[in-house]
């Protein structure tokens, strides 16, 4: 998780990016990638919150820090509390 939130519709949301550099991978690694992560959201119930980011920008959601071309994905986390602490 990436000290990165971003908002929505009056909601804070916690991004957990993963970022491809633009000279270093082609689609189809993106798309690997993408289904392993997806497999993984699938297990913590996030799937629907768990996007290419250029769905994210197409649907017009701010997603921050892909800039210079950088592709990825993104797992979004609702924050539900004002703050946290490692006991609660």
């Amino acid at each position: 998780m990436a000290n990165e939130q971003t908002q929505s519709n009056n909601n804070v949301y916690w991004q957990a990016p993963v970022r491809h550099n633009p000279t270093h991978y082609n689609y189809q690694d993106l798309e690997e990638h993408y289904n392993y992560i997806k497999e993984i959201a699938r297990f913590l119930g996030k799937d629907d919150l768990t996007q290419l980011t250029d769905f994210y920008i197409e649907q017009g959601f701010p997603i921050v820090k892909f800039n210079a071309g950088k592709k990825g994905v993104v797992t979004l986390f609702e924050q539900t509390s004002e703050s946290y602490d490692i006991e609660h």
